[in-house]
Order: C-alpha cells, then sequence, then structure tokens
C-alpha cells in the first residue's frame, strides 16, 4: 500500500462536495430498488454526479497509509482542532501532531477489529473534521516479556512471563451501519477478532473527510468522553500525548 505524506494535504471536503456526495448515495439507493427504464435514467444520472464529483476532487489512492506521528500543518483547518476552548482528553489548541494511523480504501470497505475485546462506546460525531460514525473497543491484551534470573548454581535462565494490558482502541470515519450493527453497536458487547464492525463511510457521514478512510488509535487509559479521543494533540503535548496514544503499528505490524 502507498505510504502518504499528509503534512501540507487538505483532508477536508468543502459543503457543496458533502451535499454531491449525499446526492449521489441517494441516486445509488433509488438505482437499487428501481426496476426497468428508471434503473437506467439513475445509471446515467448517477454517473453524470460521479464525474462532477471527481472533477472537483483532487486524485486519491484507493489504498493508502496515513501515518502516526505526523505534523499535518495543512490538513486540519477544522475549528475543531484550532479552538483554545475545545479540549478533549486535557488536549486543546492547535492541534497538527496525528495520533492514529490512517487507513484508505473504497467506501464500503468492511472494518475488522484486530483483536477480541468488549465494545466501550458506539455513536456519531457530526461536527465537520469529526470522526462521524465511531467505534471504542476495549481490548484485554496478553503480553509476552522476558525475565532474566540467576538460580544457585550461577547459571544464567531466561523466563518468559505474560502480563495482561487494557488499551482502547478507536475506529473513526465509518457509515451508519456502525451504529445499526445489533452483534457491536451497544456498550458491553463481546467482539471477536476479526469481526465486522462497521464499513468506511462516505464523506457526508465520515465528519466531512475527502479520502474515505478508518482511523484507527490506541488509547492506554478510557476516553473521557464518549466514542472520542483526540485525532490529533498541539506539537507542544506531544511528548504526552505519544505516550497515551501509542504508535498502532504495535498492534498492526510494520505497516511502514
Amino acid at each position: 500500500m502507498t505510504v502518504g505524506d499528509h503534512r501540507t494535504s487538505q483532508g477536508m471536503a468543502t459543503l457543496q462536495q458533502i451535499q454531491q456526495a449525499k446526492r449521489m448515495a441517494v441516486l445509488r439507493s433509488i438505482g437499487r430498488w428501481t426496476r426497468c427504464f428508471a434503473v437506467k435514467l439513475v445509471t446515467i444520472a448517477s454517473s453524470l454526479g460521479r464525474i462532477q464529483l471527481h472533477r472537483m476532487l483532487p486524485p486519491l489512492n484507493r489504498y493508502a497509509i496515513g501515518k502516526y506521528d505526523e505534523n499535518r500543518v495543512g490538513m486540519y483547518d477544522s475549528d475543531l482542532f484550532d479552538n483554545l476552548d475545545n479540549t478533549i482528553d486535557g488536549y486543546g489548541g492547535r492541534r497538527t501532531v496525528h495520533l492514529g494511523i490512517d487507513l484508505s480504501a473504497p467506501v464500503g470497505t468492511p472494518v475488522h477489529a484486530f483483536a477480541s475485546g468488549v465494545v466501550h462506546s458506539v455513536g456519531y460525531n457530526p461536527d465537520h473534521g469529526d470522526y462521524g460514525y465511531v467505534i471504542v473497543i476495549e481490548h484485554h491484551l496478553q503480553l509476552l516479556s522476558s525475565s532474566h534470573n540467576n538460580n544457585n548454581n550461577n547459571n544464567n535462565n531466561n523466563q518468559n512471563t505474560t502480563t495482561t494490558r487494557r488499551v482502547w482502541a478507536l475506529y473513526g470515519h465509518l457509515d451508519k451501519s456502525t451504529v445499526q450493527r445489533k452483534e457491536s453497536s451497544r456498550p458491553g458487547l463481546p467482539i471477536r477478532k476479526g469481526q465486522v464492525i462497521g464499513r468506511l463511510g462516505d464523506i457526508y457521514e465520515n465528519g466531512g473527510w475527502l479520502a474515505p478512510h478508518v482511523h484507527f488509535q490506541l488509547s492506554t487509559k478510557p476516553p473521557d468522553q464518549p466514542h472520542d479521543m483526540p485525532g490529533a494533540s498541539s506539537v507542544e503535548d506531544r511528548p504526552t500525548a505519544l505516550l497515551q496514544y501509542p504508535d498502532p503499528r504495535y498492534v498492526l505490524g510494520p505497516l511502514y
């Protein structure tokens, strides 16, 4: 997958682009249930709308990775990222340092839980620049560590021990199916590793982001607000934020 450089990119959609995406979704919905001649008309209208939207959008990679700990000074033009009075988990101000990993794919791509866990919270964050539909899952990870001991014969032995670590994983910018799934839409429900917990949302439901993607973020403590975490921190808060929100590659593997 392509690893993107989003330090100076524009990520937010305009209101015109959001409205256009909504109209296209309506046309696609009508097209699924209409027959014969009406289907042809809707298909033509949908194609025209898609052409118009693509003319407004910059070229995007269908599958790409957005990096953790990237200072995105040109991307976050929403008031959510530049407001001293708006704090999440204590982080506010001009927030530009990305605290998760973005995985881009086409709208509707299923999103799977990386490990078994329990639903912490699920909901919709509607503000422009926010997560849209989002789910937070609590995981109890088994961590293997090695300890070095000396026995009575002065021989060195390495012993492996297992510890349990609680972490919270946020999956943001999803679609409405995230809050409609009976098996994962309420706090306390068990989640299986690999279970589909939602799908990538379109511009009008993912918080207004041009490229459909899932924002995946880990936290070492539960969010202080339901289904929310600060997706970015200020440069000044970076050392503290990176400790609370560790690199997702610890669980996703070496993506880049």
